[in-house]
């Protein structure tokens, strides 16, 4: 690769591998707090001082809390892969679904940031001198 092709895939790749970091402390910060929330009505549970109405709620949002967390992790951290194979001219099918994945609001905590730096990934990887580079070393 080239200095000229580096220069052009650096910074995108450096901003989409930290978003994608970001968005990883992110939801295990979420994570802990969803765990923590939940401590007490766990202990509830445990000692038999819930009613089953309570219980069937506190399972239903808990678990779609997880769900999302999990969903969002794993997409954080393809978005992280994402931006490290930018830099690095390799994988562009991975490097377009990290972009895309960095403008979804359902999946990222902060799809403000995520928008303009995946949009300017999708830019760089249309630039011809960037194709090539990914072509000769696909």
């Amino acid at each position: 690769m080239n200095e000229v092709v580096a220069s052009k895939v650096g910074p995108p790749g450096i901003a989409l591998a930290l978003f994608g970091l970001g968005s990883i402390a992110t939801h295990l910060m979420l994570g802990l707090i969803v765990l923590v929330g939940a401590f007490p009505t766990v202990l509830a549970l445990l000692g038999g001082e819930s009613e089953s109405a309570e219980v069937q709620t506190f399972l239903a949002t808990t678990g779609w809390q997880i769900l999302w967390l999990a969903i969002g992790f794993f997409t954080s951290f393809l978005v992280t892969f994402a931006g490290l194979r930018l830099r690095s001219a390799r994988s562009p099918a991975l490097v377009y679904v990290g972009a895309v994945s960095a403008m979804l609001p359902c999946v990222s905590c902060c799809c403000v940031l995520g928008l303009p730096i995946g949009i300017w990934v999708l830019v760089v990887m249309q630039d011809g001198q960037v194709k090539a580079a990914f072509a000769e070393r696909f």
